[in-house]
């Protein structure tokens, strides 16, 4: 008995560790964001990090910076933050089991990162369309859309930490 309560109490320990410093990280990006003057790529880093970091804890939260992302490409023009932008607000309609509004953003993700040759944004929104059309039944449209995917990686992705992530997740989700 002495045995399982010292376990829990390190867990807790832990775990409560690892809570505050991802608030303090968070916090951290946030101050970042509150006086980053420029609309630029450092900018864009910050919004996606804090959408990233909250996306499951704060859902709400981390919708608005996917917004912000799309209000900084209309302000500078960059066009990653529209990839990113709708990106994220796929994942957070994914999240919610909103299917039909997930995948209109992510279409528009996909096309921007298409349009700009980003082949990391084309891989992550691809994985995440086929498992849509996955849960939906839609077998034939989902295995096209990883075999997409693994083509891109072989054309595009050099890095075989990377190569072995995304073929890896592509493979176990076929």
């Amino acid at each position: 008995m002495r045995k399982h309560t010292i376990l829990i109490i390190l867990v807790l320990f832990f775990s409560n560790r690892l809570v505050t410093q991802n608030l303090k990280y968070i916090d951290s990006l946030k101050n970042q964001l509150s006086i980053r003057q420029n609309n630029d790529s450092i900018k864009l880093v910050i919004l996606t990090k804090l959408h990233e970091s909250l996306m499951f804890s704060k859902p709400e939260e981390a919708r608005q910076y996917a917004l912000q992302e799309l209000e900084l490409y209309e302000q500078s023009g960059l066009e990653f933050a529209y990839g990113l932008g709708n990106l994220h607000l796929g994942d957070y309609y994914y999240n919610k089991t909103k299917n039909d509004s997930a995948k209109h953003y992510y279409t528009l993700a996909k096309n921007s990162f298409l349009k700009n040759g980003k082949a990391k944004g084309l891989i992550f929104v691809n994985y995440t369309i086929a498992e849509i059309f996955k849960t939906e039944g839609n077998y034939v449209e989902a295995l096209n859309i990883f075999n997409e995917s693994i083509a891109a990686i072989d054309k595009h992705i050099h890095d075989p930490y990377y190569i072995s992530q995304f073929k890896g997740g592509s493979y176990l989700a076929i």
